[in-house]
């Protein structure tokens, strides 16, 4: 006929522009990264609850110096112990 329908069109641009094989890809890229987020909190209020919430202390305890356990804290948005 005279019109385009959705099933003329190849996947790509029938689903809005998405790839239908890149989002699985992209869902395990960002599950990976909230899991890295998750375990790099936990060693951060670990160390913290270890430090007895001295953050100096904690600092040590992670090897990193305050200020980047300041700056950690900020990015994790953990709030100040």
């Amino acid at each position: 006929g005279d019109r385009i329908a959705a099933d003329d069109l190849p996947d790509s641009i029938a689903s809005g522009g998405r790839r239908l094989r890149s989002e699985p890809r992209i869902t395990q890229n960002v599950q990976r990264i909230v899991e890295k987020q998750q375990t790099e909190a936990d060693r951060v209020l670990n160390a913290l609850e270890e430090a007895g919430g001295v953050k100096t202390k904690a600092a040590e305890i992670l090897g990193i110096s305050r200020v980047a356990l300041w700056k950690k804290m900020k990015k994790l948005e953990l709030e100040a112990a």
